[in-house]
């Protein structure tokens, strides 16, 4: 079956892994739940690692994972560096993203440290004044020193700006990262690049929806028809467009056919 294609810029990439659906954590991101507590790390969890599994270390071709870690201040050096300057954002994904976010940052519908409206408009401003559409950075190891007990948690870390920028504004627990390993098309350049994604997660699911705490598993029959009936009346087709959007971003052409026109 031919591999997906997508085309960032003026360049068109194949699609030769991915890793998706790594929940946005509380401890990670800026924008703090009130349910929580610390003020969490700088470093992202991507997956787990052990001797007898090796995809991760397939995918980011790396395999090292915590060798190098003493402390928590590792810094990037020769022995940790998983990708230098080949992993990106894209400006458009940051403007999907924020646009899709809109509503939480206004409504709050999990409770935050701190109000998040006012931070909405400075956000968009600083992702509408990026220069470029793609955003280079280096990723390295700072996962948890490897030991004879198994698999364990692998993490990674940039000190670059971008980096610090995305843990700004994305929303934790409702927010997913995708990673697109890319092989660029018609180009001498044969090593990998790595296209970090940004969504919401539209499902509706009452442990993110405090003002809907009332749903419980155990409720009547009854109840439980009356509240799928109302929940939908509410903006279904913006729910579906939403999730149309999200198909699209996820699989840019169909599996089967490979046609890319999105209107059909």
């Amino acid at each position: 079956m031919q591999n997906q294609i997508v085309k960032i810029k003026n360049d068109s990439y194949e699609i030769v892994d991915s890793i998706q659906d790594l929940k946005a954590e509380d401890s990670f991101f800026l924008l703090k739940l009130q349910e929580t507590t610390g003020n969490g790390e700088a470093r992202k969890y991507v997956g787990n690692y052990n001797k007898k599994d090796d995809v991760l270390t397939n995918f980011f071709d790396y395999t090292r994972w915590g060798k190098e870690r003493k402390q928590e201040t590792t810094k990037l050096n020769s022995s940790n560096s998983i990708q230098e300057e080949r992993c990106f954002f894209s400006k458009s994904n940051f403007q999907m993203y924020l646009s899709d976010a809109r509503d939480e940052f206004y409504a709050q519908e999990q409770v935050y440290r701190k109000n998040i409206k006012p931070l909405y408009s400075n956000i968009q401003s600083k992702i509408n004044n990026l220069e470029n559409e793609v955003n280079f950075f280096s990723i390295y190891d700072v996962s948890d020193k490897a030991n004879a007990k198994g698999s364990l948690r692998a993490y990674i870390r940039s000190d670059d700006p971008i980096w610090k920028l995305w843990r700004s504004f994305v929303l934790p627990r409702i927010s997913y990262l995708s990673i697109l390993k890319l092989q660029k098309i018609n180009s001498s350049d044969n090593a990998p690049y790595f296209y970090f994604r940004i969504f919401l997660d539209y499902d509706f699911r009452p442990i993110n929806h405090p003002k809907h705490s009332s749903i419980i598993l155990n409720e009547p029959k009854e109840k439980e028809v009356e509240r799928q009936k109302e929940y939908s009346k509410v903006k279904p087709n913006l729910r579906n467009e939403k999730f149309r959007k999200g198909v699209l971003d996820h699989m840019p052409l169909c599996p089967f056919t490979s046609v890319s026109d999105d209107r059909i």
